[in-house]
């Protein structure tokens, strides 16, 4: 069986997100939701990192999921799995609105995530385990537009079959 390189974004985008029929464009994308100080739903979509071009952002809320760095740990040449940890930073941009600001729309938005992971830690699709590693606020300027940025690492175990 041919070597795969562990990518566990799309498993985790797939477990907590929901599918979100984006108006403006008609395209689906799998999103959080979270809800505004109107109680009314705030769809935050999930991208990759490679994914987002700086000519072309999307339009804020938005979560970008980058890997930061995948260890492929040692392993017995006879070994019928390969153990793999990758960790993963959630960059969260967001700006103030009239419905809802940056610092509690941050705070919903790591509670939910927080929440997903511990909710679905072990049943994540090729992965034996998942969780938050860390996270941070950090305020942060994109041009013209102040944004909070919230980053968290995840850290998921992976085992690889190896044939």
């Amino acid at each position: 069986m041919a070597f795969i390189s562990f990518d566990p974004r799309e498993s985790i985008r797939d477990k907590i997100g929901t599918d979100w029929d984006v108006e403006e464009t008609g395209t689906t994308v799998k999103c959080i939701i979270i809800t505004d100080n109107h109680n009314d739903p705030l769809y935050i979509p999930m991208y990759f990192s490679e994914k987002i071009k700086s000519e072309n952002l999307p339009a804020m809320p938005y979560i970008e999921m980058q890997i930061v760095k995948t260890y492929y740990l040692e392993h017995d040449v006879g070994a019928t799995t390969r153990k793999m940890d990758s960790y993963i930073d959630l960059h969260v941009y967001v700006t103030d609105t009239d419905n809802i600001d940056r610092e509690a729309v941050g705070k919903k938005i790591k509670d939910f995530l927080q929440n997903a992971v511990r909710t679905y830690q072990y049943t994540f699709t090729d992965m034996q385990w998942i969780n938050l590693d860390s996270d941070t606020y950090l305020p942060e300027t994109t041009g013209n537009q102040l944004v909070y940025h919230y980053v968290a690492t995840v850290h998921c175990l992976y085992y690889d079959h190896c044939v």
